[in-house]
């Protein structure tokens, strides 16, 4: 068995207490120094978007029905009857191939002039972290209406850039949003999605609402020092890997005192087994975890795409492994 389960949230520490697993709780890290507050105004000149525009934005796989991204559209429709200026910007493949047609909603709802999509290229090939805190940073709000998240990362990178919040009020999404400058969404009643998981579905009409609040309440271009604060204080690498030390020290002191087990080394080698395309967040959260580890450990990295055989990884003492079904079935 293992000798630590970490769970990369509280509502997942909470879950799996409750199938009786005890667990440690350790976020996913955020790199807060790299992610930080700069001129909106440069940052949407970059993209050619207008700059008195309202700007909302979302960043997710178009996976069906789970990011709630088909609600996001339909709330658009009401956002943009009160903010005319409003625009949306979704970071989505709209055609991806196990996700929603996206490209004929907007259509349907007389949308395209407000909703801005990426290059299906750039969505597949993936953009550097550079571009992607420009993206931040050209956003007046950052809205995340998933049926359910395990931490949901973006919504950290978009609070690292102080980005105020619309998110719903379900699963790992409550807790980021504690002391935030945020507006939680409640559900309606748990449905079962296609990926043999409860989804957590906000009405339209909440999530127009949240929006057309967010706007009256935080207005343009405004900075969260508060959310910014958050991010550093929950998420940032230090903080994280000082977390996941204590967590190594727990490991060390019960190997030691295991009489078959392996002797434990000053720095244990860590292999990551995961992928290196740009545009998944598991290769993300592979970065960030290995820089959050790389003082105390010895990193290795296989990409899963190319792994056939388990001869390819190499001898360690702890093996992390990072699945994804949409980039390795």
């Amino acid at each position: 068995g293992a000798l630590q389960v970490v769970s990369i949230s509280k509502y997942g520490q909470e879950v799996l207490s409750q199938g009786g697993f005890p667990s440690s709780m350790i976020y996913l890290p955020v790199n807060t120094s790299f992610y930080a507050p700069h001129d909106k105004v440069k940052a949407r000149a970059v993209f050619g978007w207008p700059a008195d525009a309202y700007m909302v934005g979302h960043v997710g796989m178009n996976r069906g029905f789970r990011k709630g991204l088909d609600l996001l559209i339909q709330a658009f429709q009401y956002v943009v009857a009160e903010i005319p200026e409003a625009r949306l910007y979704l970071h989505t493949d709209f055609q991806q191939h196990d996700g929603l047609n996206l490209d004929l909603l907007v259509s349907e709802l007389s949308l395209t002039p407000y909703i801005i999509k990426p290059n299906r290229y750039d969505v597949f090939m993936g953009q550097s972290i550079y571009w992607m805190n420009n993206l931040y940073n050209a956003l007046d709000l950052y809205v995340q209406p998933s049926l359910n998240e395990g931490q949901g990362m973006p919504l950290w990178e978009a609070m690292s850039v102080g980005n105020c919040i619309v998110a719903t009020a379900a699963t790992a999404l409550t807790e980021t949003l504690e002391d935030a400058d945020a507006i939680a969404v409640p559900y309606m009643n748990p449905i079962w999605l296609p990926s043999n998981t409860f989804g957590y579905e906000v009405s339209i009409e909440d999530l127009a609402n949240a929006i057309i609040n967010a706007r009256r309440k935080w207005g343009k271009k405004y900075v969260s020092l508060q959310n910014r604060q958050r991010a550093i204080e929950n998420v940032s690498l230090n903080v994280i890997g000082m977390e996941w030390q204590g967590v190594l020290n727990e490991v060390e002191r019960r190997i030691r005192f295991a009489p078959t087990a392996r002797p434990w080394k000053e720095h244990p080698v860590v292999v990551q087994v995961s992928t290196a395309r740009h545009n998944c967040g598991i290769a993300a959260y592979t970065q960030a975890l290995m820089e959050s580890l790389g003082n105390a450990t010895e990193q290795h990295l296989v990409d899963i795409l190319t792994l056939t055989s388990a001869d390819q990884i190499p001898d360690c003492d702890l093996l992390h492994f990072h699945y994804e079904g949409s980039i390795f079935p």
